[in-house]
């Protein structure tokens, strides 16, 4: 087990704002700048909630696609 170490309100309201920071930017580049979200990475799911992969990625989605078929254990796709 990891012991927590409290955090103070002072360093919670940092790490708040610099979210709030970080996620602005994520909103203008996906909502003005038709940007894409890397995976796994912040901006999923508030700016990418319904995603459509054929639509974000359409010259390559397909592409994807096939390569998770190839590489994914038959077992793992039969779920």
């Amino acid at each position: 087990m990891f012991a927590t170490t409290p955090v103070s309100p002072a360093l919670a309201r940092l790490a708040a704002c610099a979210c709030a920071g970080a996620q602005e930017v994520i909103r203008i580049v996906r909502t003005e700048c038709g940007g894409l979200l890397h995976w796994g990475k912040a901006g999923w799911p508030q700016w990418a909630a319904c995603f459509d992969g054929a639509r974000e990625y359409p010259d390559t989605w397909c592409h994807f696609g096939c390569a998770v078929q190839a590489r994914a254990p038959a077992a793992q796709r039969a779920r």
